[in-house]
């Protein structure tokens, strides 16, 4: 006999072998940088490989000189760099290659000839670059292009990241810029720093989580912004990518401990949001883009929401989907929406953490001065401030925080120290920093330096004068980034006479005209006593105050920083109350003449130097009521350049400013300076102008804003409501975005999981746990701050990360009088005893994944010590059906849409999560006990769940046909070789397998994939079969062709059967692939007259031939 061609598809009768015909497909490839949105007609890599014979010739000269001659007069050069159009595309811009590539380009000839003006035009370049960053450290996407996306931080297309590389390289007079002088080095090594700092302050947190970056950030908040009406604020990965790639290129020395947990998190962030073996490819008929099955590959959505880094997608209408299928057509065709963009960051991984050798300060680190009951507190402001220099901050997330209590404080204060905050805590009184130091007098207390020295004080053996107008406070160039809010802030000397000042030897020093003798009691508010001193000299970066009072008479601020905001703050004086130089900016506040006590005369509000500029908007200008007023001038220049606007400025009165509004100072004429005045009102009119100095007067507020101010910078103040300040939320792995409402005390505060014997349970004291009870042995721990105790409001809040069970730790001398919020906990027979000897109550409470805990006050009463808290995974309880019991889900995040539900059918849901119906159900799984599982257990990549078998039973899996040959766990089961049918068109192939009663099954994953719905289980009774077999009804011999026909009969629930012979010592297959329909087989012609075989049928019933029953019930053929 002939054997069958046919390949068999199941299990073979002799042989017991299963054949595979899957191909394992290649995984894609890193492609590197995005396709750039648009086009340039001048593209850096076309030339980046020349090599130097190339860069002296004539066609690189050809080109260069085309660059000068479209080059812009500030320096850059258009997208399109010899098309002129109109808008933002006809500005410089870094986008698709513009500038930044000419600059290279120019750098590279002039390397190569030494021609000066290519030199000349490449520096004019980088002047744009270096001038043109915000002092945020950010470039925008097209210069002096405010009010558009265009100004917004761009990282699209790699182009802060191309400058930066460009600037990295004239910073090391590398490459083509080894000619550039040290001035252009030094300018460009500050450039890179401030981008590498922009950088890290613009990645991205979700969730208390750092990720990566938008494609734009907000020139001023830092926040994700949106660009076209497609791309909305989000993370993205495709230009998250080349920042990494540029942060993993930085030499050593600036790979910073930051920069490293910079590449780190967005490394983790990227394996995080992966998309498993997926693919983005064109349809068959290139119609559109589909998301396909693609085993080994992985993708990465584009953008990804800003809540909980999901995919996101948009259209040309501005709205987020959340599935590419809901935007049009031609946006889900003309867009990069997927991509492998991540691939080679995953392959290189992370990188070794420094360890800190130092403690650090954390975000939040509180001080306090007047709070006797707090463990941080001082008896001076100067002494909290020399304290929080020792700890030496230097960046937001280190910044030291001060709270002053209510009251007067008589002392000169000095800072010299980044990242500092003066805080009032109460509003509603005053916090007030005074001295008495004026110009013109001397003192006891003055060191050679001009500030106050105590040993001199002591000691009174000669006196000396002030420096820097005698300022009460001095923020000296080093105090960057200062803030202060609701705090006054006195020089008293043209205010009252103390009785300090008084003791301190205060008498005329001859070096000014003054000769006004100070006595207690005379009165320094007139005229004839004032002289020049400063209630607050301002010497460092970046400082703000929000609700401040400045008091003085003359020079009362003092501004020398080189960005400075003032927000809602009042400010009294009388002559150039407002000084110096610098870009400040006071938004919405009070300015006030003080006035005299014997005569009135006019003052002026500001005297400006020629290096910075004001700008007063939105703000108010008055006296003080019941002294002698006269009319003022907005300011006088101190700078023949002064440049100073007043903008949307309201008068008490008319009288308050002159009719010229401005005057002239030290030679310098008004009219030579650059003062504006835009809409100046009284009670919401016009006031007359006609009299002003010349050119001062504006009928454009064109530039005049706030935001053009900032120039990139974003104040802390500036979207400032006046709530307290608090931390980042914290998370761990069950306790999620805990936010410490007791700011005071929230550095104190962390999470830790494995909490035991010897665990620290307070972050301000040693405090240890010795007997743990097992209940809560390895739990995660909230180490709460001890002094928390006295807060009498809630101490915090947090988020459920699972179905937990919290455990408060309480000290039993409390219990009698147990805060309200525990009264619904359930109090254990439970208690944890300290190393100080106490004794912790634990009381306990579930919680279901995403709720939020509130953890209260502890009561305020400082007899105890604070709670702490525990948290452990909630015991699940198990599902229990009639055939299937003790169903444990492991899912923990869906394990409440799983359910055993019996009667299962035709029309029976599936899902727990889902409306899918099934149809096309087998009559032997007809009232089956299902276990309807949660389509999104789908994405869980371990075991899904366990159960204990009641009885003997038959378990089914039914698996999407996508993903059920690459469930390893399956391979011990059968396929049986039929299918149901969902209502949404998958289908779910059918496995079995026979279970004893008391044994434990584990139900595997659904592999993760995405693309695909989860398996769905079914358990019916077992039965056992009494042997079913083919049984032979006919068999017939043709003697003319020397065949044979073999007939048998229909056995039911067959859905095929196959033939075998048995010859030359084996069973061989003839036929496995005979139709149900057709219980018969002829053997082919001209087989060996007389030979005999031995011959049986099987059939395949439920996926399982009958082979053994076949074998024992063959016949045997003889040839004719």
């Amino acid at each position: 006999m002939k054997r069958s061609s046919k390949s068999a598809a199941c299990v073979l009768l002799a042989a017991g072998m299963v054949m595979s015909t899957a191909t394992p497909l290649l995984p894609q490839v890193q492609t590197g940088l995005v396709a750039f949105a648009g086009e340039n007609d001048f593209n850096w890599s076309t030339y980046s490989k020349k090599d130097s014979s190339w860069w002296k010739g004539s066609e690189a000269a050809a080109l260069a000189d085309e660059m000068i001659a479209y080059q812009l007069s500030d320096g850059g050069w258009r997208k399109d760099m010899k098309t002129a159009t109109t808008g933002s595309w006809n500005k410089s811009t870094i986008d698709n290659n513009a500038t930044w590539g000419q600059i290279r380009f120019l750098a590279n000839v002039y390397n190569a000839t030494g021609t000066a003006k290519y030199k000349t035009a490449c520096l004019k370049g980088l002047d744009l670059l270096i001038n043109g960053q915000y002092s945020n450290g950010g470039w925008p996407q097209v210069f002096n292009d405010a009010g558009t996306y265009h100004a917004h931080i761009t990282y699209n297309d790699t182009a802060i990241v191309a400058v930066l590389n460009v600037l990295q390289e004239v910073s090391k007079k590398s490459g083509a810029f080894a000619w550039v002088d040290s001035s252009y080095q030094s300018k460009a090594e500050n450039a890179v720093n401030k981008g590498i700092q922009c950088i890290l302050n613009t990645q991205i947190k979700i969730n208390g989580t750092l990720t990566a970056w938008g494609q734009q950030h907000d020139e001023y908040t830092l926040a994700p912004a949106g660009a076209r009406a497609y791309e909305l604020p989000s993370v993205c990965t495709s230009e998250s990518v080349g920042i990494v790639d540029f942060l993993r290129s930085l030499p050593k020395e600036k790979q910073t401990a930051e920069v490293i947990r910079s590449i780190n998190a967005a490394v983790k962030w990227f394996d995080s949001v992966k998309i498993e073996n997926t693919s983005w490819n064109w349809n068959s008929d290139k119609t559109d883009k589909v998301l396909n099955y693609s085993s080994g590959s992985t993708i990465w959505a584009r953008f990804y929401d800003l809540q909980n880094s999901k995919p996101m997608f948009a259209d040309r209408d501005g709205k987020a989907y959340t599935d590419v299928t809901q935007i049009s057509l031609e946006r889900r065709t003309g867009y990069a929406w997927y991509g492998n963009w991540c691939a080679n960051n995953i392959k290189l991984g992370t990188l070794p953490e420094p360890e800190v050798t130092t403690p650090q300060p954390t975000q939040g680190t509180h001080l306090y001065v007047g709070y006797p009951s707090q463990s941080k507190n001082y008896s001076t402001i100067q002494a909290a401030v020399d304290a929080a220099a020792a700890l030496n901050p230097t960046s937001e997330q280190t910044r030291v925080n001060i709270h002053i209590a209510p009251g007067t404080y008589r002392e000169q204060v000095r800072v010299n120290t980044p990242y500092i905050s003066f805080i009032n805590d109460n509003p509603s009184q005053e916090v007030k920093i005074t001295w008495y130091y004026g110009i013109g007098y001397k003192y006891y207390s003055m060191g050679s330096d001009g500030y106050y020295n105590a040993s001199n004080a002591k000691s009174k053996s000669s006196k000396g004068e002030a420096t820097r107008w005698g300022s009460a406070v001095a923020l000296h160039t080093k105090a960057s980034y200062f803030r202060a809010e609701y705090i006054t802030f006195e020089n008293s000397f043209n205010r009252y006479v103390t009785d300090e000042e008084i003791a301190d030897g205060v008498e005329v020093s001859g070096s000014e005209s003054i000769t006004f003798q100070r006595y207690k009691g005379a009165d320094v508010k007139s005229k004839t006593a004032t002289e020049r001193g400063a209630a607050i000299a301002v010497e460092g970066d970046y400082s703000e105050f929000y609700k401040c009072t400045f008091l003085g008479s003359q020079d009362t601020l003092f501004t020398r920083g080189a960005h400075e905001y003032y927000r809602d703050c009042r400010i009294e004086g009388n002559t150039d109350y407002i000084f110096g130089q610098g870009t400040c900016i006071f938004q919405n506040c009070d300015l006030v003449w003080a006035g005299y006590t014997d005569k009135a005369v006019g003052g002026y509000i500001t005297a400006a130097k020629s290096d910075g500029k004001y700008l007063f908007s939105e703000c108010n200008i008055s006296g003080t009521s019941g002294m002698k007023v006269g009319s003022g001038n907005f300011g006088r220049p101190w700078g023949a350049e002064a440049d100073v606007a007043f903008v949307n400025t309201k008068l008490a009165s008319e009288s308050m400013i002159t009719s010229a509004g401005w005057a002239s100072m030290s030679g310098n004429a008004p009219e030579n300076a650059k003062f504006k005045e835009y809409n100046t009102t009284v009670n919401g009119a016009a006031v007359n102008t006609s009299g002003r100095v010349s050119g001062t007067v504006k009928y454009s507020a064109s530039g005049l804003d706030v935001g053009t101010y900032l120039s990139g910078w974003a104040p802390y103040y500036y979207n400032y409501s006046g709530t307290p300040i608090t931390v980042d939320p914290i998370s761990g792995t069950l306790v999620k975005d805990l936010t410490v409402a007791d700011t005071a005390h929230a550095a104190s505060w962390s999470i830790y999981s494995g909490f035991g014997s010897g665990s620290k349970i307070f972050g301000d004291r040693d405090f240890t746990a010795v007997n743990v009870p097992a209940s809560v042995a390895g739990a995660e721990a909230i180490r709460t701050a001890c002094d928390s105790k006295t807060v009498t409001s809630d101490l915090g809040t947090f988020t459920a990360g699972s179905d937990i069970t919290v455990y408060t730790a309480v000290d039993s001398r409390i219990v009698s009088s147990l805060p309200s919020w525990l009264s619904d906990w359930t109090k254990t027979d439970e208690v944890i005893t300290t190393s100080n000897d106490l004794t912790m109550v634990l009381y306990k409470k579930d919680f279901a994944s995403g709720a939020k805990i509130t953890l209260g006050t502890n009561g305020g009463s400082t007899g105890c010590v604070n709670y702490f808290v525990l948290v452990s995974e909630k015991k699940v309880e198990p599902l229990n059906g009639s055939l299937i019991q003790n169903l444990i889900v492991n899912d923990k995040q869906n394990a409440a849409n799983w359910s055993i539900v019996s009667g299962f059918g035709n029309g029976s849901t599936i899902f727990g999560d889902r409306d899918f119906t099934v149809q096309g159900v087998p009559d032997y799984l007809n009232n089956a006990e299902v276990v309807k599982t949660a389509c999104e257990s789908k994405l869980y990549t371990s075991d899904l769940a366990e159960f204990t078998a009641a009885k003997d039973i038959t378990v089914y899996t039914a698996v999407d046909t996508r993903v059920s040959a690459n469930l390893s766990w399956l391979s011990s089961w059968t396929a049986v070789g039929t299918s149901l049918t969902v209502s949404n068109g998958v289908e779910l192939a059918l496995y079995k397998k026979d279970v004893k009663s008391g044994t434990k099954v584990t139900l595997g994953s659904n592999g993760g994939e995405k693309m695909a719905v989860n398996y769905i289980v079914l358990a019916v009774p077992y039965q056992a079969s009494t042997p079913v077999y083919p049984q032979f009804t006919n068999i017939e011999y043709d003697e003319q062709n020397h065949r044979v026909r073999l007939t048998w009969a229909p056995v039911e629930g067959a859905t095929k059967y196959c033939v075998a012979a048995y010859y030359t010592g084996k069973w061989r297959i003839l036929n496995s692939d005979i139709s149900a329909s057709t219980p018969s087989y002829t053997s082919p012609k001209n087989l060996t007259p007389g030979a005999s075989y031995k011959v049986a049928v099987a059939a395949k019933i439920n996926g399982v031939w009958t082979a053994d029953e076949s074998l024992k019930h063959y016949a045997v053929v003889t040839i004719r």
